[in-house]
């Protein structure tokens, strides 16, 4: 029997999930899980959490969900007055293209990573556009089209003359 699909070896699957991955030191293949940005009840920020935890607490009454995207919740029992925030420090990449912006936290020293995205910019898209449009343009006015005679027998012009009507 000769393999199929790109399929070399032996037909019996290894014995392990991931066989890469478990070669690989301890958490090197993990997804890392951004935060979730928490609230106080009067809308303040405090500290990051946990996504895990930031989905257990609206279920046990604790917290509402403040916003979707990025998830933020608001805790109902809490205040920024009785807590101990460490601080948030933003990172900006500016680019030419796009635009990194990442959310950072201060922890015993060690600086984590809390969020990040990319902004695109929108100035190649609307010379892209812009050109593609005097593209076309271009095309309309260089076309090669026929020469359209003249209809003299549509029946409302005075200066035509009817040649059907020999009366």
């Amino acid at each position: 029997m000769e393999p199929r699909r790109g399929e070399i070896g032996s037909a019996a699957p290894p014995d392990r999930r991931h066989p890469e991955g478990a070669s690989a030191p301890e958490g090197a293949n993990r997804e890392v899980h951004p935060a979730v940005f928490v609230l106080d009840r009067h809308g303040h920020p405090l500290d990051p959490c946990h996504p895990a935890r930031a989905h257990r607490l609206p279920a046990a009454g604790r917290a509402v969900v403040h916003r979707y995207t990025p998830f933020v919740i608001r805790l109902k029992d809490r205040s920024a007055a009785d807590c101990v925030v460490n601080g948030v420090a933003i990172g900006i990449a500016p680019g030419s293209k796009h635009t990194g912006l990442a959310v950072f936290t201060d922890h015993e020293g060690s600086r984590a990573g809390r969020y990040a995205i990319q902004l695109d910019h929108r100035g190649a898209l609307i010379r892209d556009r812009l050109a593609s449009r005097a593209a076309l343009r271009r095309g309309r006015r260089s076309r090669n089209l026929r020469y359209r005679t003249p209809r003299f027998l549509n029946g409302g012009s005075p200066w035509c003359v009817d040649t059907l009507s020999t009366g």
